[in-house]
This record gives C-alpha cells, sequence and structure tokens, in this order.
C-alpha cells in the first residue's frame, strides 16, 4: 500500500506535539529564573544584552532555514548525496566565517551599544555590556549550531534537531539550579548550554557534510545574495523588539523582564504551531493562491480570536499560574499580567503575519516586506513615545507593539492589493465576527461560575469551561467557511487515530 504524502493539517499537529515536547523544558527553564531570580536589574540587563546579539547575531541564524534548507532539499533531491554533502560542507564553512566577522564587529561596537538602554543609569548600562561578554560563546556558536540543524532539518531527521534544543534548555536550567546566587549566571548559562548542544549536533551531524576549504560555489554566491537582500527583514524584526525594551529601560526595575516574560507568553501558541512553516509548501504549489491564502487566514482567525480574549480577560492569572513564585511576587505578577493583557489583543496578528511573509516570499517580493515592516517600526516607537508620555507605563509599551503588528498586517494586505490579491472579503469578516462573538459568549460563561479561585486548578477549570463554550457554539455554526475547517480538522484527528 502506498503511503499518501502528508497534509498540510496533518503537519500543524504533527509539528505542534514534537515541539511542545522540545519547547517544554525550555520554558521551564524560564519559570525556574523567574523563581530564582525575579524581576530584577540582573534580568533587565540580560534581556538589553540579549536584543543587542539579536540585531547583530540572531537575525542571520534565520538564513540557514529560510534559504539554506530549500537548496539543500534541492540538491539531494536533483543531485543526490555528495552534492548535498559539498554543499553543506560549504554552507558550515561560511557559517564560521560569518559568525567570526560578526562577532569580531560586535565585540568592536560593544561600548556603544549601551545606548539602546537610554533610561538606564551608568551602572546598569555596564551591566549590559558584562552580559554581553558572558554571551560571547554564545555568539561565537550560534550560526555555525542553526548551519548543521539546517542539515539535519533537510534530511527530515527533525528527532535528531530537537533533541539538540532540548539538550541547550536541559543544560542551562541546571546550571540556573546550581549556581543561580552567581551574579552573571543566566547568560553564561545560555552559553555553556550551547555549547554542550553545539558538540552533540555536530557529533551526530557530521556525517552530513564534508569539510573542505575552496572558493565558494555558485550555490553558495547565491545564498550570500539573498541574504543581503533578505537581511534588513530580519533585522527589522529584531529592531522592533529593541524598540519596545529601549522604551521599557524608562520604567522601574523588573520592566524589561515583565514585558520579555510577557511576550514570551503571548508568542506560546504561534511558536508551538509554527503554521507558517507547514503551509508554505501548499502555498507554494497551489494555482489558487489567494483563495488558499484567505482559507488559511480563517482558520488562523478561529484559532486565534478565542486565545486572545481568554489572554486578555485573564492575563494575570495566566501569569501567576505560570511564574508565581520563590522571589517572583504578586507584585510581579501584576506588572507582567499588565504587559500580557495589552499583548494579547495582538495574538491574531501574531499568527498571521509570518503567513504574509511566506506569501511575499513565495512571490519573490520582499522588498514589500521590507518597507511594510520598517514603517511599523515606526509606528511603534511614535506609540511608545506617545503613551509613555501619557504615563501608561508597561501597558503603553505592550499597546504600542499590538498596534504596529495590525498596522504591519494592514500594510501587508494593502501590498498584496498592490500584486492583484484581494484576501480580505466579506467571508473573511464574517468568520471574524462570528468567532469573536463566541470567544465574547464563552467569556460570559466563565465570568457566570460561582467562584474566581486564583489557584492552578480554578484557572484550569476555568479554561476548560471556555474552551467547551467555544468548541459548542463553533461546532453548532452554520458559515460554511467554520464547517469547513471543523470538517478538515476532524478528519484528520480521525485519520491519526486509525
Amino acid at each position: 500500500m502506498t503511503r499518501q504524502p502528508q497534509t498540510a493539517i496533518r503537519g500543524v499537529l504533527s509539528v505542534g506535539v514534537v515541539n511542545l515536547l522540545a519547547r517544554f523544558l525550555a520554558y521551564g527553564k524560564h519559570l525556574v529564573i523567574a523563581a530564582l531570580i525575579g524581576l530584577s536589574v540582573q534580568l533587565d540587563t540580560f534581556y538589553m544584552a540579549l536584543s543587542v546579539l539579536s540585531l547583530v547575531i540572531f537575525a542571520f541564524g534565520d538564513i540557514f532555514d529560510s534559504l539554506g534548507i530549500p537548496r539543500l532539499v534541492e540538491t539531494l533531491r536533483e543531485e543526490g548525496e555528495e552534492p548535498f554533502k559539498e554543499l553543506a560542507g560549504e554552507m558550515m564553512v561560511f557559517a564560521c566565517l560569518l559568525s567570526l566577522l560578526l562577532c569580531g564587529f560586535l565585540f568592536l561596537i560593544a561600548p556603544w551599544t549601551t545606548w539602546i538602554a537610554p533610561g538606564f543609569t551608568p551602572e546598569e548600562r555596564e551591566f549590559v555590556l558584562d552580559n554581553l561578554r558572558y554571551l560571547a560563546p554564545l555568539a561565537l556558536i550560534y550560526l555555525p549550531y542553526h548551519a548543521v540543524g539546517s542539515f539535519l532539518r533537510a534530511k527530515r531527521r527533525f528527532q535528531s534537531f530537537y533533541v539538540g534544543e532540548l539538550i541547550v534548555a536541559f543544560s542551562s536550567l541546571c546550571i540556573v539550579l546550581l549556581w543561580h546566587q552567581a551574579r552573571f549566571i543566566i547568560p553564561l548559562s545560555f552559553s555553556v548550554g550551547y555549547l554542550v548542544a553545539f558538540a552533540y549536533i555536530v557529533a551526530i551531524g557530521s556525517g552530513e557534510f564534508r569539510w573542505h576549504v575552496r572558493l565558494p560555489g555558485e550555490k553558495i554566491r547565491g545564498i550570500v545574495r539573498m541574504l543581503f537582500r533578505l537581511s534588513p527583514i530580519y533585522l527589522m524584526n529584531y529592531l522592533f523588539l529593541l524598540v519596545d525594551r529601549a522604551f521599557a529601560s524608562f520604567l522601574p526595575t523588573g520592566g524589561v523582564s515583565a514585558l520579555s516574560y510577557a511576550l514570551l507568553i503571548v508568542l506560546i501558541p504561534a511558536s508551538i504551531l509554527m503554521i507558517e512553516n507547514v503551509f508554505i509548501t501548499p502555498l507554494s504549489e497551489s494555482t489558487e493562491k489567494a483563495e488558499m491564502f484567505r482559507s488559511i487566514l480563517e482558520g488562523i482567525i478561529i484559532i486565534s480570536i478565542p486565545i486572545a480574549v481568554f489572554s486578555t480577560a485573564y492575563a494575570e492569572r495566566i501569569v501567576g499560574l505560570a511564574f508565581e513564585r520563590g522571589v517572583f511576587t504578586a507584585g510581579s505578577t501584576k506588572l507582567t499580567g499588565e504587559a500580557l493583557a495589552c499583548f494579547s489583543i495582538s495574538i491574531p496578528v501574531l499568527f498571521m503575519g509570518p503567513i504574509c511573509t511566506r506569501f511575499f516570499q513565495i512571490q519573490e517580493r520582499m522588498g514589500m516586506v521590507t518597507k511594510v515592516v520598517f514603517f511599523s517600526v515606526l509606528v511603534n516607537a511614535g506609540l511608545n513615545l506617545l503613551f509613555l508620555k501619557m504615563g501608561m507605563g508597561i501597558q503603553g509599551v505592550a499597546l504600542a507593539s499590538s498596534l504596529a503588528w495590525y498596522c504591519a498586517f494592514a500594510g501587508y494586505m494593502l501590498a498584496l492589493r498592490r500584486l492583484g490579491y484581494r484576501i480580505l472579503d466579506q467571508g473573511v469578516a464574517r468568520v471574524f465576527c462570528i468567532s469573536l462573538v463566541i470567544s465574547v459568549v464563552a467569556l460570559g460563561c466563565t465570568a457566570l461560575l460561582p467562584f474566581h479561585s486564583r489557584s492552578a486548578v480554578g484557572l484550569l477549570f476555568i479554561g476548560g469551561i471556555f474552551l467547551v463554550a467555544s468548541a459548542a457554539m463553533f461546532s453548532v455554526s452554520q458559515n460554511e467557511k467554520i464547517r469547513y475547517w471543523k470538517e478538515t480538522v476532524l478528519a484528520e484527528i480521525l485519520r491519526r487515530e486509525r
């Protein structure tokens, strides 16, 4: 019997489960850091240093996913194993050279990087530089680590790659647990975790590439050319985060950390499902791209609107359940909950934005993405300035980001119309309105409960009631689009069970 190719929905379900297992320990590490260290100068300065590293180093790690994997897969399919290993070897050499170049640049400009935290005191700015020094090993191996990861994923060795991610989380978690009283234990734990994972991933992935030193081939030169074309997009995405933390530096101690933890929570649903990675193949293959894109957005709305409504309403309780223990006090919960409530309204566009980016990638019109992201960064900065002047504090910073993300989505839709794709129509609007009404009614059902316990059991019970009420109303909806997604998902679940 021939094996049927994996459908996109089944891909979302399977990737979601595997990715959930891989990320569980990583989130546990953040819980331990919050409990043992709390919202503090130590954590604020670490996240500021991480922002610098993101802008200079991490942004280029994404290149190996979006550019490297497609070329590796194409080479393996069309030319065979040996050309694949040769291309992988060239990519590894390129990753090492680029890493050395970027790290040299980073530590050359390091003394001037503290301008990103204008609200910090001179002592806190010096702490940012100290964190960067302890993050140096991570900076050096980050790109080669992701290069080897791209080789493994191109060969569908996903489990091997996710074991590496687990090693990062487990190693850093153990270090924090054992030596949490050390002053710069957070950046040190991240660096050691990546060093251990790098040793593992190189050991298991060494058979997938051939080391050699020679002039780069045409495929590598093509990747380099595309790198310069795409780097503004990746840099802009990290610059967006940098703007938030720069304005958060004017908040009282713990503001940067609270903002970072709230963003961590709000990104969990989209990061687990990774819808944009699953649907890029069917979007590329479809002859009716606008219709498929519209259908994907309708499915995202059905999933994300209930999550956004529940997270906004119960933000403080979610933060309390996740983090309130040890030195993470009720005051820390309140501060982080305020940020989460304002971030949560953007959950639908946090799902939709990456899909839009992938669609422009398929159309080879990434220049439009650069313009939209650049505009949204300016909007974010302007709104941050306005809201802080109005005295809105951390709520203003988070709300500015949410509104800027919606502006970016609006920009994507306008750009698509210029390309002849009219994505937002009455059908999408009806699905949005129905989903919003269902979510609000389900929220009302939770408000009628005779208790409002702040315990974990109480919140889980409230969440269960909300989920059951939402699912019941979606199941009886007569909307054609909602019925389509209900039947499609159920069919995939039943197929998996067989």
